[in-house]
């Protein structure tokens, strides 16, 4: 537009100039992705607003304008939460946006209510996506089965796949909808092998083994770089973990591990824990952090913040 020219064919509107046309279809892409980064701000106004939905927010349908965007690589939706308004049909829509040309899906509904297994069953994610990071926690209406047909669904060419999948906080202190290892056991079978980046954050029932997470770190591809996983587990234990650190791949170079409940890891078991690290000859970074269930009175802590801290605490044992 600085481009005196360009002003000056936009006046004289000559459809037969073909310089005109190119013009205009350039700042008509232009246009659509401007009004789509603005319809992609507006998504949670106008499910949080009387009066209005996504086909008519003040007399615009956002949902069109979203789909009107060619140019856009990523659809980033992560202001959602704790909306009464987003039910089934609200994430059916928006992941109906995901066009063809789309890498990234961010979709953040943690805590809504009105959510049930349909929204996950039902979603249909193209093969396209290399980067996918949704979180569905805290919702009280989405069970375990859900997230075995969930599973099914993974794109199998993403790089990087985030999940959050805790269920909720019951007044008596349980997690309900319960989950089962059989979650983190689909998700094992799912995964794509062009995975780089996995996270997991969610929840296992207090007398469910360990096999889902040993499943879930034998199924990590050879060329994974960085692995999360944060648990709350009341039957975590340091066997368990150790073996699930020794079928990592040894392609891992950042390692984040949360466990809140569960057993506190020993002075053994944390000589032990080192020793499987040092195996992943890659690996660079390290956090651990794990919250014991408390059943002394008291709640014992460990909190490592790095790999060099780790290996120095189990020389000093």
């Amino acid at each position: 537009l600085d481009s005196k020219s360009i002003v000056q064919r936009i006046k004289a509107a000559d459809s037969k100039d073909s310089t005109y046309v190119k013009d205009m279809e350039r700042l008509s892409s232009i246009d659509n992705a401007l009004k789509a980064e603005i319809a992609e701000k507006a998504i949670s106004i106008a499910l949080s607003t009387d009066e209005q939905s996504l086909e008519n927010f003040f007399g615009h349908n956002l949902v069109e304008i979203l789909g009107r965007d060619t140019l856009r690589k990523a659809l980033q939706f992560d202001d959602l939460m704790n909306l009464n308004d987003v039910d089934d049909r609200i994430v059916e829509v928006l992941t109906g946006v995901i066009g063809p040309q789309i890498e990234t899906f961010i979709l953040d509904v943690c805590g809504c209510v009105n959510l049930t297994n349909a929204c996950l069953v039902q979603m249909q994610l193209p093969e396209t996506l290399l980067y996918l990071r949704l979180n569905f926690g805290n919702a009280p209406n989405i069970t375990n089965e859900a997230l075995l047909q969930f599973s099914k669904n993974i794109p199998g060419g993403l790089q990087t796949l985030l999940l959050d999948l805790t269920c909720c906080n019951a007044p008596d202190g349980s997690s309900v909808p319960q989950r089962l290892n059989s979650h983190l056991q689909a998700l094992a079978g799912s995964i794509p092998s062009s995975l780089v980046h996995f996270g997991l954050t969610s929840t296992l029932g207090d007398d469910e083994h360990g096999m889902g997470i040993i499943d879930l770190a034998k199924c990590m591809p050879m060329g994974l770089e960085k692995f999360e996983l944060a648990l709350h587990w009341q039957g975590f234990n340091a066997e368990t973990l150790n073996i699930m650190i020794g079928y990592l791949p040894s392609t891992i170079e950042d390692l984040n591990l949360s466990f809140l409940g569960g057993e506190h890891i020993d002075d053994t078991s944390l000589k032990s824990l080192a020793a499987e690290c040092q195996k992943l000859v890659n690996l660079k970074s390290f956090k651990l952090k794990t919250s014991d269930s408390g059943s002394k009175g008291f709640y014992s802590v460990r909190d490592i913040q790095s790999l060099e801290i780790l290996l120095a605490c189990s020389e000093a044992l």
